[in-house]
């Protein structure tokens, strides 16, 4: 990319885990623009090539849904990605001797293309300009669909650049209103992800997963409350998680949040920065099952103390009792 500058460029057919987590992180540094800053082999900084063009990757498997899933609990990544799903497979509208052709004749769409371009430079930003324009005041976008943006405003002109050339009979404004129709659609799915990173959310998947190594009591010992009822033992003699029903507060070890949030791929930063902001987190250094006999060894560790009922997640807390 950093060679071509402002060609595509196109990454066929990712796949494999070790890919798609990888890909996760390399997706922020494509939308950067240019590579990072480096040394020649003389200790001397290397000229640091950049880049101005579109990025076309296909997978069998939903990319924003994999930057998602090694996302980290930000929604960041799957912002800089305009998807668009190939729900059915289109029939074949082309023979095979079609493309026996294509491997001897490439055509010159490219340099009477690059040649208007070429001459056409100021022409061609102003479109791009312009459609962007329209499109941010048509949908109201936010800061953070600058990406859909661009890549909208990107095939819009160009598909009217070669109509206007004779290259290809685009429908231009077929493509426009498939390409707004699939903005909205992801900005719905955008919607979706940022509700089910909410802490309260997060915090009953934390719960669900912890079905059978929950301790479910009716009180925290507190003055004179020091008798601790059980309502409902775990399936078997490991606790993970202590929920206190009438207090509605969920205690857990800080151990178990960090294993938790690695396994689901996401941030314990973001989720305890956002319990804070709730108000819904205490972060104390005491017994994690609250002396319930015969599951506590009384011994103190780090726990945090969520309040179910700021997070509005107290019918979780009390399924099950």
């Amino acid at each position: 990319m950093g060679f071509t500058k402002d060609l595509p460029a196109y990454w066929d057919d990712i796949k494999g885990e070790k890919t798609f987590e990888a890909f996760a992180s390399t997706v922020y540094h494509i939308t950067q623009g240019k590579e990072k800053s480096r040394l020649n082999q003389s200790a001397e900084l290397r000229e640091v090539q950049n880049w101005n063009c579109l990025a076309v990757v296909a997978a069998n498997d939903s990319i924003i849904e994999i930057v998602r899933r090694y996302g980290r609990g930000t929604d960041a990544g799957a912002a800089r990605i305009f998807e668009i799903r190939l729900e059915e497979r289109p029939p074949m509208s082309q023979n095979a001797t079609f493309f026996d052709q294509c491997t001897s004749n490439y055509g010159v769409a490219g340099a009477v293309y690059a040649q208007w371009l070429a001459t056409n430079q100021g022409a061609a930003k102003l479109l791009v300009e312009q459609l962007s324009d329209k499109i941010s005041t048509q949908l109201k976008v936010e800061s953070e669909e600058r990406f859909w943006v661009a890549a909208c405003a990107t095939m819009i002109a160009g598909a009217s650049i070669a109509k206007k050339l004779g290259l290809v009979d685009f429908d231009v404004k077929g493509l426009s209103d498939f390409l707004l129709a699939r903005f909205q659609e992801l900005r719905g799915g955008k919607t979706q992800q940022m509700a089910e990173l909410l802490p309260g959310p997060m915090i009953a998947d934390l719960i669900y997963d912890h079905q059978q190594t929950t301790l479910k009591i009716e009180c925290l010992p507190f003055k004179n409350r020091n008798k601790v009822t059980i309502l409902r033992a775990p399936k078997n003699a490991e606790v993970d998680v202590l929920i206190a029903v009438k207090d509605s507060v969920l205690r857990v070890r800080k151990a178990t949040v960090n294993r938790w949030c690695k396994d689901r791929g996401h941030s314990t930063t973001t989720l305890l920065e956002r319990l804070r902001q709730a108000n819904a987190i205490l972060e104390r250094n005491t017994d994690p099952l609250a002396g319930a006999e015969p599951y506590s060894s009384n011994s103190r560790t780090a726990c945090y103390d969520i309040d179910l009922k700021t997070l509005g997640v107290q019918q979780e807390a009390q399924d099950g009792e």
